[in-house]
């Protein structure tokens, strides 16, 4: 029922935050817009170095979508991709933090912007980049230089693409398994068949195909061989190729050359067909939940040390001698630490709890194995409930938890917030229930639960009566329709509505709502006389919020991820566009100030950087409050 969203927050903003504490007293919602953010750009698309005595610098400094970080081979320089202003680039910074800068031509706008490149990559000298930039239609591959400049050098359906050991050619291979090796200046020089590529250090060429099978090319594009596997990898220096073959790819071959009978041919308890080289004489294996080691010069298996064998993913040092891996408390928060052949490890830099995600991706050495480059992945990381001033002061954490805190109700006495919670760990099929508490953050208590334990649950989108006494509120559990359920204020018998809608908003007078075929209706608080306010509009789900004279007003979803505020006073609906505003991942909300003359919105920037803004009723005076936050969802707006 929920999609995640992406956001961040601005570092000095949080530290003075987190200094604030929660111990607010009941009147501190009193005027202020209570709402739920998650922070995630510090948690999503930032790219960090950390050294190995744990100092840590952000290297890409910015709330939008920094991805998929390069060091380059000299490890002066990182590249990454980031979708400042909603466009799509490439960007160096030294690795000290200075210097950062644009370094190619805008490749991508829109939602095309949203993802980083699947391939960025140095070529061995250091002197250019290469980006495949995959769009929704298709594919473009840009080679420029660190001093900015270049030029698309094919656009298709391409999957993958690599510089060879000498920077003089490039090759990629595109949706129709056609391998094709070029200058980089784009001139065709060959071309075979393949899925995924690897050069070795000396100049071979190894690729992927459906079969499952590899194939070896040499620097001319004369294929070599064809060998029955399924995962490959070149050791350091080139000389040797690991393969995985059979059909559960258990089984270990090494090549000299990648070519020739293999002179170690061994049975693996390999799962995932994973292997990397620690060194130029020693494998890891992985076994989906951990390594084995292989000793190649030895043709034996190698007892790994503790930490290389610990963990399913994680980069090594050139040499061999170290790993970087991920490890998780049982609260679900987790650490990056880097495991040494020769000793303990050391941990670096911790995360919170982020679902299923990896906090800690693109991980890689830098060249003399001194530090670590890596992106923040952590794309669900919990929301947390804050409330901030019209004026844009006084912003606070209002409650957090290691669970997902959103949907906040503020009670017309502003002594309680109904909101809605999930957990984040482990998901467990995605209980959303409806819980209370008062307005300091203390008294947490569920006031409903999944009562089938058999089917997903959603209790969301609590609102408060105008009287306090009741709370309403919609409940989806796993099958075609959508309930309006009340239930006491402080728990009690539920009662359910004879309507089926979701997102309710309890108004002076009545409930709105929206229903499946997404009309916007409103029905009396016993779920009687039903009144269909608009037909055939893309209202934002949970969007709907009433002024205190009985407007009521929602956001509806336009092309390419735009937002229209509208708003009906009992007789007509009014739309305003909301430009620059996007919709994001987890929904965005609105409430009226207690005047009415100022609407609250949650929305994002055209980067998708997701933040608390006001406007006027009539889309105009649009002001952002917040910047990086990452609100997400329903607001509240007490008086």
């Amino acid at each position: 029922m929920r999609a995640r969203v992406w956001c961040s927050a601005v570092p000095f903003v949080l530290a003075a935050v987190a200094a604030t504490g929660v111990g607010a007293t009941p009147r501190a919602v009193s005027g202020s817009i209570v709402f739920a953010a998650d922070r995630n750009p510090t948690l999503y698309g930032e790219i960090y170095r950390v050294d190995r005595n744990g100092r840590r610098v952000d290297l890409s400094r910015s709330p939008a979508r920094d991805l998929a970080p390069a060091v380059s081979p000299d490890g002066r320089l990182v590249a990454f991709s980031s979708n400042r202003g909603g466009k799509l680039a490439l960007y160096t910074v030294h690795l000290d933090g200075t210097h950062l800068k644009r370094v190619s031509p805008f490749l991508a706008s829109g939602v095309d912007a949203l993802d980083g490149p699947s391939a960025l990559a140095w070529s061995p000298g250091g002197g250019r980049l290469l980006a495949l930039v995959a769009g929704t239609t298709r594919s473009q591959l840009w080679v420029g230089t660190a001093s900015g400049g270049g030029r698309v050098l094919v656009r298709s359906d391409l999957r993958d693409a690599a510089w060879a050991p000498g920077g003089h050619e490039l090759a990629w291979v595109d949706g129709a398994d056609v391998l094709t090796v070029a200058s980089p200046s784009g001139k065709r020089l060959w071309e075979g068949v393949g899925t995924a590529l690897a050069w070795s250090a000396t100049g071979r060429l190894a690729v992927t195909a459906r079969r499952p099978e590899v194939r070896v090319y040499d620097a001319a594009g004369r294929k070599l061989t064809t060998l029955a596997a399924g995962a490959f990898a070149w050791s350091p220096d080139g000389s040797e190729l690991a393969t995985l073959s059979g059909k559960d790819l258990r089984r270990l071959q090494v090549r000299r050359g990648g070519v020739g009978r293999p002179f170690v041919d061994a049975r693996v308890a390999a799962r995932n067909g994973s292997l990397q080289w620690l060194g130029d004489a020693r494998l890891r294996i992985s076994t989906g939940v951990g390594w084995i080691g292989y000793d190649v010069a030895h043709r034996r298996p190698w007892k790994l040390p503790p930490g290389f064998a610990a963990f399913s993913y994680g980069a090594a040092s050139r040499s061999g001698d170290a790993v970087a891996v991920t490890t998780y408390a049982k609260t679900g928060r987790a650490g990056l630490a880097v495991a040494s052949a020769g000793g303990p490890g050391r941990a670096l830099a911790s995360a919170p709890p982020c679902g299923d995600d990896t906090p800690f991706a693109s991980l890689q050495f830098t060249p003399d194995g001194r530090s670590l480059v890596y992106q923040d992945d952590c794309f669900s990381p919990p929301a947390d409930l804050w409330s901030i001033r019209p004026d844009g002061t006084g912003l606070r954490r209002v409650a957090s938890t290691s669970s997902d805190e959103t949907e906040p109700s503020v009670s017309p006495d502003r002594a309680r917030i109904a909101y809605g919670e999930q957990d984040v760990g482990e998901c467990k099929g995605c209980t959303h229930t409806v819980w209370e508490m008062h307005a300091d953050g203390s008294g947490r208590q569920a006031l409903t639960t999944q009562t089938d334990k058999n089917s997903l649950w959603d209790d969301s989108a609590p609102s408060f009566s105008p009287d306090g006494a009741t709370i309403v509120f919609s409940r989806w559990s796993g099958g075609d329709s959508v309930d309006l359920v009340e239930i006491p204020a402080g728990g009690g018998a539920q009662r359910t509505l004879p309507v089926q809608g979701s997102g309710p908003a309890w108004g002076p007078a009545r409930i709105a709502f929206v229903t499946t075929k997404s009309q916007v209706e409103t029905v009396l608080p016993d779920g009687s006389e039903r009144v269909v306010v608009a037909r055939d509009v893309r209202v934002v789900g949970g969007s709907l919020a009433w002024s205190g004279d009985g407007r009521l007003a929602w956001l509806d979803s336009r092309a390419r991820g735009g937002l229209a505020l509208s708003t009906w006073s009992g007789s007509r609906v009014v739309s305003a566009p909301l430009a620059p505003l996007r919709m994001p991942y987890r929904g965005a909300g609105v409430a009226w100030s207690p005047d009415g003359t100022r609407i609250a919105v949650t929305a994002c920037d055209e980067a998708l950087v997701c933040d608390l803004w006001t406007v006027a009723p009539d889309g105009s005076g649009l002001r952002r409050l917040t910047h990086g936050l990452g609100a997400i969802g329903r607001l509240s707006w007490p008086g």
